[in-house]
């Protein structure tokens, strides 16, 4: 395919020559008239001359380019490295947390053990103290039922009774004495 050759507007005619310091084509006749004392030459030799020269210029856009490739290779090389540390990181963390967790959720079982013992000999403590006022307190009704059934005695048996009703008496008034009427005070539970 042929190419066009542009045609000045001013004269008509191809624009076959160059000038060079004022930086456009030009045709045979701007070259004496108003490029006159100007620097410019065939449009073939000039497109040489500017390729010759443009090639120069762009001569270390290929290393820039090839440099550039690098870069990009190692930035992504970069990003690929911190990717997959900020992947390890993240199961550091997660693995970290995760062993956290099973030892509180350990620890917790442990505490719930402990207060859960604790609790089972408080009520001991309980169950005890309440044994003793049960215990105490059959032993008052039966002497008192053996009281109140010598009173319809005969006169012997309410004297012959009265030594060992006293002495008992006595002793279930001591143990009445000893005994803690007071609920268990360490029997609360709390947890802070």
């Amino acid at each position: 395919v042929k190419l066009k050759i542009p045609v000045c507007n001013e004269h008509d005619e191809q624009l076959k020559y160059y000038c060079e310091t004022c930086s456009e084509l030009v045709c045979v006749y701007c070259t004496v008239k108003e490029h006159n004392g100007h620097k410019h030459d065939s449009v073939k030799k000039m497109a040489t001359k500017h390729r010759t020269e443009l090639k120069e210029i762009t001569a270390p856009l290929g290393g820039m380019i090839t440099n550039l490739r690098e870069t990009n290779d190692n930035i992504e090389k970069v990003m690929k490295k911190l990717r997959k540390q900020g992947e390890e990181v993240d199961k550091k963390i997660d693995q970290y947390y995760g062993e956290l967790v099973e030892k509180l959720l350990k620890q917790k079982d442990e505490v719930k053990q402990q207060a859960h013992d604790a609790a089972l000999q408080k009520e001991k403590a309980v169950i005890t103290q309440l044994d003793e006022v049960a215990s105490l307190q059959a032993e008052l009704m039966s002497m008192k039922d053996l009281s109140d059934a010598l009173e319809e005695s005969s006169d012997q048996e309410a004297l012959s009774a009265k030594n060992e009703v006293t002495d008992r008496v006595q002793r279930l008034t001591k143990k009445y004495k000893k005994l803690k009427t007071e609920p268990v005070k360490s029997a609360a539970m709390d947890f802070v």
